[in-house]
């Protein structure tokens, strides 16, 4: 039996244990590709949760709705009808003052489900693995205490992912974005050790079991991939953009404190060791590689898809031609809106800066 099917089958026998689910945020790698992953497999009873609302955004089978972390007189509306909620955080000064917020409006609108993505380095055994090594970024303490406090919500069937580093943070980081632009680079500093990246497909198809899962309750899983080195990242986007890209080691100091405290995390070696998780348990196959994730380009959300475009149609620019036409590609991208299966969505709604912002 096909996905599709069971889905179908669902629906048909007890489609209103899930009813509306709600994502946030949709524009995000993980979140757009539940989105996609959801509509494909026939469920369209979806609302997507976005900072701005344009009067044009719409979808035959998507609503679009207006939701900002800060100010919470947008959770009310957003969270009504709503019974299943996804949830990626985005790094704002106080989100994890916001969230035990939400988590009151979830429970106020009779929420039944929350699928939330959180990081591996979360889990109380790796950060106190991380604590006799190198000091815990924010990041990491803030998503613990979000995880805690849904926890505590014994009445939400809860799911927590945790992720380790996404590979799409080679394209949405800010400071890679503008090295390959500009140097075709990229940066960290993880020493030549080992990392842990994780397919955002793998954690997209898991989060859309467990939103469609009507078995198992208050569940957590831990996705990893294959450990895989900066240097080889470089290789594997140079094979992809017909043109040599760089791996620059950088010094810590280059990096914003969040992105900092965790390349230190990535050169201690510690995650070499990462167990392998519980992707192929769920998913019924091996997680993927980093040249797979490269090779899904179908499935990667507008920015993804806007700087991989600009590097393989355009590999011959290089230095300040090769910005302008990053400017430019980004500056025409923010007046195209989401249709159909959210193909076209607006590139301001979350234009990561830093390690937080979107994804780990």
């Amino acid at each position: 039996m096909t996905i599709a099917e069971e889905v179908k089958n669902f629906l048909h026998i007890g489609g209103e244990e899930i009813g509306k689910v709600f994502v946030l945020d949709g524009t995000d790698p993980v979140g757009h590709r539940v989105v996609e992953k959801l509509i494909d497999t026939g469920y369209t009873n979806l609302r997507v949760g976005v900072k701005t609302l344009h009067e044009d955004m719409h979808s035959n089978s998507t609503e679009f709705v207006p939701f900002d972390w800060e100010k919470e007189d947008t959770y009310q509306a957003a969270l009504k009808d709503v019974k299943t909620v996804f949830v990626t955080l985005p790094m704002t000064a106080d989100f994890d003052k916001h969230f035990p917020h939400f988590l009151q409006h979830c429970t106020v609108n009779h929420v039944k489900k929350i699928v939330k993505l959180s990081f591996y380095h979360s889990l109380k055994h790796v950060r106190t693995l991380i604590s006799s090594r190198a000091k815990e970024a924010p990041l990491v303490q803030k998503h613990a205490l979000c995880d805690g406090d849904l926890i505590l919500h014994k009445h939400l069937n809860a799911t927590i992912i945790f992720a380790t580093h996404l590979m799409s943070n080679v394209f949405m980081y800010d400071f890679n974005k503008q090295g390959l632009a500009k140097r075709h680079e990229i940066y960290g500093a993880s020493n030549g050790k080992g990392v842990n990246y994780v397919s955002p497909n793998d954690v997209a198809d898991v989060a859309v079991h467990a939103i469609l899962d009507k078995v198992h309750k208050r569940q957590a899983y831990t996705l990893m991939g294959a450990t895989t080195r900066d240097a080889e990242i470089a290789k594997l986007l140079t094979d992809k953009f017909q043109t040599t890209i760089t791996y620059v080691e950088k010094p810590t100091s280059f990096f914003d404190n969040n992105t900092a405290l965790l390349e230190k995390v990535k050169a201690s070696g510690l995650e070499e060791s990462f167990s392998h998780g519980d992707t192929k348990k769920i998913l019924h196959r091996e997680p993927e590689t980093f040249a797979d994730y490269l090779l899904a380009t179908d499935r990667m959300c507008p920015i993804e898809q806007d700087v991989l475009a600009v590097h393989t149609r355009h590999h011959c620019h290089s230095g300040r031609e090769g910005e302008k036409f990053v400017k430019e590609e980004s500056e025409q991208s923010t007046e195209e809106v989401g249709v159909g299966l959210v193909q076209k969505v607006l590139h301001d709604i979350a234009l990561p800066a830093s390690v937080g912002e979107v994804a780990q």
